[in-house]
Protein backbone atom coordinates (compact mmCIF):
# COMPACT_ATOMS: atom_id res chain seq x y z
CA UNK A 1 0.00 0.00 0.00
CA UNK A 2 1.21 3.88 -0.18
CA UNK A 3 1.98 5.22 2.77
CA UNK A 4 0.30 8.50 2.96
CA UNK A 5 2.56 10.13 5.75
CA UNK A 6 5.90 8.89 3.76
CA UNK A 7 4.00 10.78 0.07
CA UNK A 8 3.54 13.62 1.91
CA UNK A 9 7.08 14.13 4.00
CA UNK A 10 8.57 13.81 0.59
CA UNK A 11 5.91 16.25 -1.81
CA UNK A 12 8.81 19.06 -0.99
CA UNK A 13 11.25 17.15 -2.97
CA UNK A 14 8.88 16.94 -6.25
CA UNK A 15 9.96 19.64 -8.62
CA UNK A 16 13.35 19.41 -7.39
CA UNK A 17 13.92 15.69 -8.84
CA UNK A 18 11.16 16.25 -12.01
CA UNK A 19 13.62 19.76 -12.76
CA UNK A 20 16.69 17.53 -12.02
CA UNK A 21 15.27 14.68 -14.25
CA UNK A 22 14.06 17.04 -17.08
CA UNK A 23 17.38 19.43 -17.49
CA UNK A 24 20.17 16.90 -16.24
CA UNK A 25 18.93 13.28 -17.12
CA UNK A 26 16.91 13.08 -19.82
CA UNK A 27 18.17 13.58 -23.44
CA UNK A 28 16.44 15.77 -26.48
CA UNK A 29 13.77 13.17 -28.23
CA UNK A 30 15.64 14.30 -31.74
CA UNK A 31 19.05 13.15 -30.69
CA UNK A 32 17.21 9.98 -29.76
CA UNK A 33 15.37 9.14 -32.59
CA UNK A 34 18.70 9.73 -34.65
CA UNK A 35 21.09 8.06 -32.92
CA UNK A 36 18.73 5.50 -32.99
CA UNK A 37 18.23 5.58 -36.78
CA UNK A 38 21.95 5.34 -37.44
CA UNK A 39 22.49 2.49 -35.12
CA UNK A 40 19.29 0.64 -37.02
CA UNK A 41 21.04 1.55 -40.63
CA UNK A 42 24.53 0.74 -39.51
CA UNK A 43 23.40 -2.62 -38.24
CA UNK A 44 21.16 -3.40 -41.53
CA UNK A 45 24.59 -3.00 -43.11
CA UNK A 46 26.84 -5.11 -41.04
CA UNK A 47 24.31 -7.80 -40.88
CA UNK A 48 23.34 -8.51 -44.10
CA UNK A 49 27.59 -8.68 -44.55
CA UNK A 50 28.41 -10.76 -41.95
CA UNK A 51 25.27 -13.37 -43.78
CA UNK A 52 27.40 -13.37 -46.73
CA UNK A 53 31.33 -14.04 -45.03
CA UNK A 54 29.67 -16.95 -42.87
CA UNK A 55 27.77 -19.80 -43.37
CA UNK A 56 27.17 -20.67 -40.00
CA UNK A 57 25.64 -17.26 -38.73
CA UNK A 58 23.71 -16.93 -41.59
CA UNK A 59 22.42 -20.41 -40.61
CA UNK A 60 21.68 -19.61 -36.98
CA UNK A 61 21.50 -15.70 -36.94
CA UNK A 62 17.70 -15.03 -35.55
CA UNK A 63 17.33 -11.69 -34.66
CA UNK A 64 19.06 -8.60 -32.86
CA UNK A 65 17.71 -7.67 -29.87
CA UNK A 66 18.28 -3.93 -28.54
CA UNK A 67 19.33 -4.60 -25.04
CA UNK A 68 20.90 -2.28 -22.55
CA UNK A 69 19.93 1.02 -20.35
CA UNK A 70 19.12 3.18 -24.07
CA UNK A 71 16.32 0.38 -24.54
CA UNK A 72 15.01 -0.39 -21.20
CA UNK A 73 14.33 3.69 -21.03
CA UNK A 74 17.30 3.54 -17.68
CA UNK A 75 19.73 5.73 -20.06
CA UNK A 76 21.32 8.50 -18.13
CA UNK A 77 23.55 10.83 -20.25
CA UNK A 78 23.80 10.77 -23.74
CA UNK A 79 22.51 7.96 -26.15
CA UNK A 80 25.87 7.08 -27.20
CA UNK A 81 26.38 3.18 -25.91
CA UNK A 82 24.27 0.60 -27.49
CA UNK A 83 24.45 -3.35 -26.08
CA UNK A 84 23.04 -5.09 -29.20
CA UNK A 85 22.39 -9.52 -28.54
CA UNK A 86 23.35 -10.97 -31.77
CA UNK A 87 20.41 -13.71 -30.98
CA UNK A 88 21.30 -17.21 -32.18
CA UNK A 89 18.98 -20.47 -32.70
CA UNK A 90 21.10 -23.89 -32.25
CA UNK A 91 19.90 -26.39 -34.82
CA UNK A 92 16.59 -28.33 -33.52
CA UNK A 93 18.08 -31.45 -34.37
CA UNK A 94 20.39 -30.64 -31.56
CA UNK A 95 19.86 -32.50 -27.91
CA UNK A 96 20.84 -30.11 -25.76
CA UNK A 97 21.38 -29.84 -21.91
CA UNK A 98 21.06 -26.70 -20.54
CA UNK A 99 22.51 -27.01 -16.47
CA UNK A 100 22.88 -25.05 -13.47
CA UNK A 101 26.97 -23.85 -12.75
CA UNK A 102 28.38 -23.49 -9.24
CA UNK A 103 27.51 -20.41 -9.80
CA UNK A 104 24.23 -19.45 -9.37
CA UNK A 105 23.75 -16.95 -12.33
CA UNK A 106 25.68 -18.93 -14.71
CA UNK A 107 24.71 -22.34 -16.38
CA UNK A 108 26.45 -25.01 -18.71
CA UNK A 109 25.34 -25.84 -22.25
CA UNK A 110 25.89 -29.46 -23.24
CA UNK A 111 25.42 -30.37 -26.89
CA UNK A 112 25.20 -34.28 -26.87
CA UNK A 113 24.11 -35.69 -30.18
CA UNK A 114 26.49 -33.29 -32.50
CA UNK A 115 28.21 -36.35 -34.28
CA UNK A 116 24.53 -37.17 -35.26
CA UNK A 117 24.11 -33.77 -37.07
CA UNK A 118 27.02 -33.82 -39.06
CA UNK A 119 25.98 -37.80 -40.06
CA UNK A 120 23.70 -35.85 -42.42
CA UNK A 121 25.46 -34.56 -45.37
CA UNK A 122 22.83 -31.45 -45.89
CA UNK A 123 22.79 -30.32 -42.71
CA UNK A 124 26.85 -31.15 -42.43
CA UNK A 125 26.70 -28.56 -44.78
CA UNK A 126 24.80 -26.09 -43.85
CA UNK A 127 26.47 -25.98 -40.05
CA UNK A 128 29.49 -26.00 -41.22
CA UNK A 129 31.93 -25.14 -38.25
CA UNK A 130 29.72 -25.76 -35.22
CA UNK A 131 31.43 -28.70 -34.02
CA UNK A 132 34.50 -26.00 -33.37
CA UNK A 133 32.42 -23.87 -31.04
CA UNK A 134 32.38 -26.44 -28.10
CA UNK A 135 35.11 -28.17 -26.20
CA UNK A 136 36.60 -31.70 -26.19
CA UNK A 137 33.53 -32.63 -24.07
CA UNK A 138 30.48 -31.67 -26.22
CA UNK A 139 30.07 -28.35 -24.05
CA UNK A 140 29.46 -24.87 -26.02
CA UNK A 141 32.79 -22.86 -25.32
CA UNK A 142 32.30 -19.03 -24.60
CA UNK A 143 35.82 -17.91 -25.38
CA UNK A 144 35.20 -20.26 -28.85
CA UNK A 145 31.69 -18.51 -29.63
CA UNK A 146 33.22 -14.70 -29.14
CA UNK A 147 36.57 -15.46 -31.05
CA UNK A 148 35.05 -16.78 -33.87
CA UNK A 149 31.89 -13.95 -33.52
CA UNK A 150 35.24 -11.47 -33.70
CA UNK A 151 36.77 -12.95 -36.68
CA UNK A 152 33.30 -12.65 -38.88
CA UNK A 153 32.81 -8.96 -37.76
CA UNK A 154 36.57 -8.24 -38.20
CA UNK A 155 36.21 -9.74 -41.80
CA UNK A 156 33.10 -7.51 -42.40
CA UNK A 157 34.62 -4.52 -41.25
CA UNK A 158 37.55 -5.09 -43.30
CA UNK A 159 35.73 -4.91 -46.21
CA UNK A 160 34.78 -1.67 -45.99
CA UNK A 161 37.51 1.16 -47.68
CA UNK A 162 39.85 2.07 -45.52
CA UNK A 163 40.47 5.78 -44.53
CA UNK A 164 42.98 7.18 -41.78
CA UNK A 165 43.16 4.24 -40.22
CA UNK A 166 38.99 3.49 -40.24
CA UNK A 167 36.72 1.78 -41.93
CA UNK A 168 34.00 4.06 -43.92
CA UNK A 169 30.62 2.64 -43.72
CA UNK A 170 28.08 5.14 -46.04
CA UNK A 171 24.58 4.90 -44.92
CA UNK A 172 21.00 7.41 -45.87
CA UNK A 173 22.61 9.05 -42.71
CA UNK A 174 25.79 10.18 -44.29
CA UNK A 175 29.41 8.74 -43.90
CA UNK A 176 30.57 6.85 -40.72
CA UNK A 177 34.11 5.59 -39.85
CA UNK A 178 34.05 2.59 -37.82
CA UNK A 179 36.46 0.32 -35.68
CA UNK A 180 36.42 -2.34 -33.40
CA UNK A 181 37.74 -2.27 -30.44
CA UNK A 182 38.31 -5.11 -28.20
CA UNK A 183 38.69 -5.10 -23.81
CA UNK A 184 38.55 -8.31 -22.16
CA UNK A 185 35.70 -10.80 -23.60
CA UNK A 186 34.17 -8.03 -25.03
CA UNK A 187 34.02 -6.16 -28.47
CA UNK A 188 33.01 -2.72 -29.05
CA UNK A 189 32.25 -1.08 -32.80
CA UNK A 190 33.22 2.81 -32.38
CA UNK A 191 31.49 4.89 -35.12
CA UNK A 192 32.23 8.27 -35.72
CA UNK A 193 30.57 10.39 -38.11
CA UNK A 194 28.82 14.03 -39.04
CA UNK A 195 25.47 14.34 -39.58
CA UNK A 196 24.47 17.81 -40.34
CA UNK A 197 26.71 20.42 -37.90
CA UNK A 198 27.19 17.58 -34.98
CA UNK A 199 29.48 14.93 -34.58
CA UNK A 200 27.91 11.61 -34.03
CA UNK A 201 30.47 9.37 -31.66
CA UNK A 202 28.40 5.77 -30.92
CA UNK A 203 30.14 2.63 -28.97
CA UNK A 204 28.01 -0.31 -30.10
CA UNK A 205 28.77 -3.46 -28.28
CA UNK A 206 28.18 -6.66 -30.26
CA UNK A 207 27.16 -9.73 -28.18
CA UNK A 208 26.88 -13.24 -30.11
CA UNK A 209 24.01 -15.15 -27.67
CA UNK A 210 22.06 -18.02 -27.84
CA UNK A 211 18.40 -18.18 -27.85
CA UNK A 212 15.98 -20.75 -25.81
CA UNK A 213 12.58 -21.11 -25.25
CA UNK A 214 10.16 -21.79 -22.25
CA UNK A 215 10.91 -25.44 -22.02
CA UNK A 216 14.75 -24.83 -21.51
CA UNK A 217 13.67 -22.12 -18.72
CA UNK A 218 16.46 -22.55 -15.38
CA UNK A 219 14.92 -25.12 -12.72
CA UNK A 220 15.91 -25.30 -9.14
CA UNK A 221 16.10 -21.93 -7.33
CA UNK A 222 15.60 -20.16 -10.01
CA UNK A 223 12.46 -17.60 -10.43
CA UNK A 224 9.57 -19.45 -12.84
CA UNK A 225 8.81 -16.80 -15.58
CA UNK A 226 6.82 -14.28 -14.22
CA UNK A 227 5.54 -12.58 -17.53
CA UNK A 228 1.74 -11.92 -18.00
CA UNK A 229 0.20 -15.15 -19.95
CA UNK A 230 -1.06 -14.38 -23.73
CA UNK A 231 -4.07 -15.72 -24.81
CA UNK A 232 -4.55 -17.98 -27.95
CA UNK A 233 -7.39 -19.05 -29.80
CA UNK A 234 -7.18 -21.62 -32.36
CA UNK A 235 -10.29 -22.73 -34.43
CA UNK A 236 -11.38 -26.40 -33.60
CA UNK A 237 -12.13 -28.55 -36.66
CA UNK A 238 -15.67 -28.20 -37.52
CA UNK A 239 -16.42 -32.00 -37.10
CA UNK A 240 -15.99 -32.00 -33.14
CA UNK A 241 -18.56 -29.20 -32.50
CA UNK A 242 -22.26 -28.76 -33.39
CA UNK A 243 -23.08 -24.97 -35.53
CA UNK A 244 -25.15 -24.08 -32.95
CA UNK A 245 -25.87 -22.33 -29.79
CA UNK A 246 -26.95 -25.52 -27.79
CA UNK A 247 -23.32 -27.56 -28.43
CA UNK A 248 -21.12 -27.68 -25.47
CA UNK A 249 -18.17 -26.88 -27.43
CA UNK A 250 -16.76 -23.54 -28.41
CA UNK A 251 -15.45 -23.54 -31.98
CA UNK A 252 -12.15 -22.47 -31.06
CA UNK A 253 -9.28 -24.30 -28.77
CA UNK A 254 -7.62 -21.45 -26.05
CA UNK A 255 -4.32 -21.55 -25.16
CA UNK A 256 -1.82 -19.57 -23.05
CA UNK A 257 1.36 -18.94 -23.40
CA UNK A 258 3.44 -16.15 -21.82
CA UNK A 259 4.38 -12.89 -23.58
CA UNK A 260 7.86 -13.25 -22.82
CA UNK A 261 8.91 -17.35 -23.13
CA UNK A 262 12.45 -16.71 -24.54
CA UNK A 263 15.65 -16.25 -22.19
CA UNK A 264 19.14 -15.86 -23.63
CA UNK A 265 22.41 -17.27 -22.77
CA UNK A 266 25.58 -14.56 -22.73
CA UNK A 267 29.28 -15.20 -23.04
CA UNK A 268 29.99 -12.41 -20.43
CA UNK A 269 32.05 -12.46 -16.67
CA UNK A 270 31.28 -12.89 -13.43
CA UNK A 271 31.01 -10.52 -11.12
CA UNK A 272 34.02 -9.73 -10.39
CA UNK A 273 35.45 -9.20 -13.89
CA UNK A 274 36.76 -12.97 -14.23
CA UNK A 275 35.99 -15.85 -16.19
CA UNK A 276 35.46 -19.27 -14.17
CA UNK A 277 35.66 -21.37 -17.22
CA UNK A 278 35.05 -21.40 -20.95
CA UNK A 279 31.87 -23.35 -20.48
CA UNK A 280 30.21 -20.36 -18.34
CA UNK A 281 27.50 -18.95 -19.82
CA UNK A 282 25.52 -15.80 -18.23
CA UNK A 283 21.87 -16.16 -18.13
CA UNK A 284 19.92 -13.33 -19.73
CA UNK A 285 16.14 -12.79 -18.84
CA UNK A 286 16.16 -9.01 -20.63
CA UNK A 287 12.84 -9.80 -22.22
CA UNK A 288 10.73 -10.50 -19.18
CA UNK A 289 12.80 -7.56 -16.83
CA UNK A 290 11.71 -5.15 -19.67
CA UNK A 291 8.16 -5.73 -19.22
CA UNK A 292 8.07 -6.15 -15.71
CA UNK A 293 9.41 -2.49 -15.00
CA UNK A 294 7.19 -1.30 -17.94
CA UNK A 295 4.32 0.69 -17.22
CA UNK A 296 5.11 1.67 -13.73
CA UNK A 297 5.46 5.99 -13.81
CA UNK A 298 8.03 6.88 -12.01
CA UNK A 299 9.86 3.39 -11.87
CA UNK A 300 12.40 4.10 -14.44
CA UNK A 301 13.11 8.00 -13.25
CA UNK A 302 13.72 6.95 -10.26
CA UNK A 303 16.30 4.44 -11.47
CA UNK A 304 17.54 6.99 -13.47
CA UNK A 305 18.26 9.78 -10.93
CA UNK A 306 19.51 6.87 -8.72
CA UNK A 307 22.60 5.96 -11.24
CA UNK A 308 22.93 9.88 -11.47
CA UNK A 309 23.86 9.90 -7.57
CA UNK A 310 25.64 6.58 -7.49
CA UNK A 311 27.98 8.41 -10.16
CA UNK A 312 28.28 11.36 -8.52
CA UNK A 313 28.95 9.45 -5.43
CA UNK A 314 31.64 7.34 -7.02
CA UNK A 315 29.75 3.72 -6.30
CA UNK A 316 31.74 2.30 -8.73
CA UNK A 317 31.16 -1.52 -7.01
CA UNK A 318 27.86 -0.91 -7.70
CA UNK A 319 26.60 -1.51 -11.45
CA UNK A 320 23.64 -0.16 -13.38
CA UNK A 321 22.00 -3.71 -13.05
CA UNK A 322 22.42 -3.67 -9.19
CA UNK A 323 20.00 -0.60 -8.85
CA UNK A 324 17.80 -1.93 -11.61
CA UNK A 325 17.80 -5.25 -9.57
CA UNK A 326 16.51 -3.26 -6.31
CA UNK A 327 14.08 -1.68 -8.12
CA UNK A 328 12.78 -5.32 -9.43
CA UNK A 329 12.33 -6.37 -5.55
CA UNK A 330 10.94 -3.37 -4.85
CA UNK A 331 8.04 -4.11 -7.47
CA UNK A 332 7.26 -7.84 -6.26
CA UNK A 333 6.64 -5.38 -2.76
CA UNK A 334 4.57 -2.40 -4.24
CA UNK A 335 1.08 -2.50 -5.97
CA UNK A 336 0.65 -0.36 -9.05
CA UNK A 337 -0.61 2.70 -7.60
CA UNK A 338 2.46 3.15 -5.55
CA UNK A 339 4.54 3.86 -9.21
CA UNK A 340 1.76 6.60 -9.68
CA UNK A 341 2.02 8.19 -6.71
CA UNK A 342 4.66 10.80 -7.09
CA UNK A 343 8.24 10.55 -8.20
CA UNK A 344 9.40 12.13 -4.95
CA UNK A 345 8.43 9.26 -2.99
CA UNK A 346 9.37 6.28 -4.85
CA UNK A 347 12.61 7.68 -5.34
CA UNK A 348 13.28 7.73 -1.54
CA UNK A 349 11.71 4.50 -1.16
CA UNK A 350 14.44 3.76 -3.65
CA UNK A 351 17.23 5.17 -2.18
CA UNK A 352 16.61 3.23 1.58
CA UNK A 353 16.38 0.21 -0.05
CA UNK A 354 19.52 0.36 -1.44
CA UNK A 355 20.83 1.61 1.81
CA UNK A 356 19.19 -1.30 3.47
CA UNK A 357 20.49 -3.84 0.63
CA UNK A 358 24.42 -2.59 1.11
CA UNK A 359 23.31 -2.28 5.03
CA UNK A 360 22.70 -6.16 4.96
CA UNK A 361 25.85 -6.81 2.46
CA UNK A 362 23.70 -8.76 -0.32
CA UNK A 363 21.71 -7.59 -3.48
CA UNK A 364 20.10 -10.76 -4.58
CA UNK A 365 19.51 -11.79 -8.18
CA UNK A 366 16.13 -11.37 -9.05
CA UNK A 367 16.02 -14.65 -11.15
CA UNK A 368 17.68 -16.69 -7.95
CA UNK A 369 18.12 -15.30 -4.58
CA UNK A 370 21.12 -17.29 -3.33
CA UNK A 371 23.24 -15.24 -5.64
CA UNK A 372 24.43 -12.22 -4.38
CA UNK A 373 25.24 -9.62 -6.38
CA UNK A 374 27.61 -7.77 -4.39
CA UNK A 375 29.69 -10.41 -2.56
CA UNK A 376 32.56 -10.00 -4.81
CA UNK A 377 33.15 -6.22 -3.14
CA UNK A 378 34.90 -5.67 0.16
CA UNK A 379 33.42 -5.18 3.40
CA UNK A 380 35.46 -1.88 3.71
CA UNK A 381 34.13 -0.60 0.20
CA UNK A 382 30.42 -1.68 1.43
CA UNK A 383 30.70 -0.09 4.66
CA UNK A 384 31.68 3.53 3.15
CA UNK A 385 29.05 3.10 0.81
CA UNK A 386 26.29 2.52 3.44
CA UNK A 387 27.80 5.04 5.91
CA UNK A 388 27.41 7.52 2.75
CA UNK A 389 23.76 6.57 2.04
CA UNK A 390 22.96 7.09 5.60
CA UNK A 391 24.49 10.40 5.62
CA UNK A 392 22.57 11.21 2.58
CA UNK A 393 18.86 10.35 4.20
CA UNK A 394 19.53 11.96 7.09
CA UNK A 395 20.55 15.37 5.45
CA UNK A 396 17.56 14.86 3.15
CA UNK A 397 15.48 14.12 5.87
CA UNK A 398 16.90 16.93 8.23
CA UNK A 399 16.36 19.54 5.84
CA UNK A 400 13.73 19.07 3.11
CA UNK A 401 11.55 21.46 4.53
CA UNK A 402 13.43 24.27 4.62
CA UNK A 403 15.60 23.27 1.88
CA UNK A 404 13.97 21.57 -1.01
CA UNK A 405 17.37 21.33 -2.95
CA UNK A 406 19.33 19.91 -0.56
CA UNK A 407 18.74 16.63 -2.40
CA UNK A 408 20.83 18.25 -5.57
CA UNK A 409 23.81 18.13 -4.16
CA UNK A 410 23.90 14.64 -3.72
CA UNK A 411 23.13 13.93 -7.76
CA UNK A 412 24.81 16.79 -9.80
CA UNK A 413 28.55 17.42 -10.10
CA UNK A 414 29.57 20.40 -8.57
CA UNK A 415 29.45 22.60 -12.26
CA UNK A 416 25.48 21.19 -12.86
CA UNK A 417 24.94 22.05 -9.29
CA UNK A 418 26.41 25.84 -9.78
CA UNK A 419 24.06 26.04 -13.25
CA UNK A 420 20.81 24.49 -11.58
CA UNK A 421 21.04 27.21 -8.23
CA UNK A 422 20.90 29.73 -11.44
CA UNK A 423 18.35 28.47 -13.52
CA UNK A 424 15.88 26.71 -11.19
CA UNK A 425 15.70 29.02 -8.50
CA UNK A 426 14.52 31.60 -11.23
CA UNK A 427 11.78 29.21 -12.03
Amino acid sequence: MVDVEEKKKYKVLENVLNYINQKYISFPEDIRKRNNEILKQLLDTLISKMTEKNSLFKEMYFTTFFGGSFYDGLRVGAPDEFDLDLLMNLPKILNTDLSNSKDPGFVHLKINNLLELFKQPHLAERFKGLDRLVDNKQYLDNKKVRQWMEGIVSQTINDFPLENGSRVIKISKGKFLAKVSKSGPAFTLKVNGRVGNDNVALDIDLVPCFRFSQDKWPKGQFRQNPTSTKVNYRPRPRKYYNNNKHSFLRPYIVTYTRRRSTFFIVPKPQKNGTMLGDHYWRLSFQEQERELIDKKQYLKPSIKILKKMRDKENHACIASYYLKTIALWEKDRKPQEFWTSSLSYVFMTLLKSYYESIKNGKIEYYWNKSNNLISGSSSVTLSNVENRLKAIISDIDRNLVADPTVVAKYILSPQELVAFKMSYLKV
